[in-house]
C-alpha cells in the first residue's frame, strides 16, 4: 500500500514486504519514504470515515489484488518528524543525523532566537 499526501519532497508513506527492518535499530534505508508497519490498518482506519467504505468492501476489495487509487473526501494532515535527540528512560537518546539536517535546524532555531532576544531588547518598560 502507498499513501500519497501533499509535499514538495515527492515523499510518501508506504507498506513493505520487509517486515523484518521494524526490528531494526537503524532503519534509514530508503530515499525519504516512510515505511508504516501497519499499513493495512492504517487504510482501514482511513478509509472508515470514507463515505461508500464499508469494512466488507475494504477487505474485497483488498483481497481482490488489484490496484485502486483512492483519494480521500477530507485530507488528513501529515505532520513528520525528523528527531535526533528525544527522551527515552528519563534521560535524552541522541540518534545519528542521517539526513545531515541538524546544522541547518540549529542554524535557523539560533536565527530565530536572536530574533526574539532581539525584539524583547526593544519592548518599551511600563
Amino acid at each position: 500500500m502507498k499513501f500519497d499526501f501533499e509535499n514538495p519532497y515527492a515523499v510518501y508513506l508506504h507498506d513493505t514486504p520487509a517486515k523484518a527492518a521494524f526490528n531494526r535499530t537503524s532503519r534509514a534505508v530508503s530515499h525519504g519514504c516512510v515505511r508504516l508497519e501497519h499499513a493495512v490498518a492504517f487504510a482501514r482506519m482511513m478509509l472508515s470515515q470514507q463515505p461508500g467504505w464499508s469494512a466488507a468492501k475494504f477487505d474485497e476489495t483488498l483481497a481482490a489484488g488489484e490496484t485502486r487509487h483512492v483519494k480521500l473526501e477530507t485530507p488528513v494532515p501529515v505532520r513528520l518528524m525528523y528527531l535526533t535527540a528525544l527522551p527515552e528512560g528519563g534521560r535524552i537518546a541522541f540518534r545519528p543525523d542521517v539526513y545531515g539536517w541538524d546544522g541547518e535546524l540549529l542554524r535557523i532555531m539560533d536565527r530565530e532566537l536572536g530574533r526574539t532576544v532581539a525584539s524583547a531588547g526593544t519592548a518599551e518598560a511600563g
